[in-house]
């Protein structure tokens, strides 16, 4: 961990481990917002509070509010790029699910031919072949869209019949 990004009320010795999953996390570029020191200073201490007294420190600084609108702006603008990418990917998977089905296959089919060449070499425990073929013939499942074989139903017995009886 770097120490210019700590905080000074907390000694390093004291962490075991990172405050979040982002620790450290590099912001992405197209969220760099320009703006001048004090109005950081000010989004930082505004920060520091809980969300409905920020809120109102916000909108009182007419700097720190069209810094956290342009802020807005950014997000929402890259969370609309990122949506068009997954878009694409999603329209490409639909569009080439029979290529990729066969591709899964052709896979599962070449690592178990690898795992059988290489237990009948000696290089590989037959435990661990029975492993890894699971594996890829499970995955090979998914992407086909098999699915698991459910137990028939026992008829039922009993039920209702509109009266009690004593």
């Amino acid at each position: 961990m770097r120490s210019d990004h700590l905080s000074t009320n907390w000694p390093v010795s004291n962490w075991v481990t990172p405050p979040s999953n982002m620790w450290g996390v590099p912001i992405p570029e197209e969220l760099h917002q320009p703006a001048d020191k004090r109005t950081l200073q000010f989004v930082i201490h505004a920060a520091k509070h809980p969300p409905h007294e920020f809120g109102r420190l916000i909108s009182s600084h007419k700097k720190a509010s069209g810094w956290a609108a342009d802020l807005g702006e950014a997000i929402s603008g890259f969370a609309k790029g990122t949506g068009k990418y997954l878009g694409k990917v999603a329209s490409y998977g639909l569009a080439h699910a029979d290529e990729i089905k066969t591709g899964v296959g052709i896979a599962k089919n070449l690592v178990q031919t690898g795992t059988q060449i290489a237990t009948a070499a000696g290089w590989l425990h037959p435990d661990k072949k029975t492993t890894i073929d699971s594996v890829a013939a499970a995955l090979d499942k998914l992407v086909q869209g098999e699915k698991k074989k459910e137990a028939p139903k026992a008829p039922k017995t009993g039920g209702y019949f509109g009266k009690i009886m004593i």
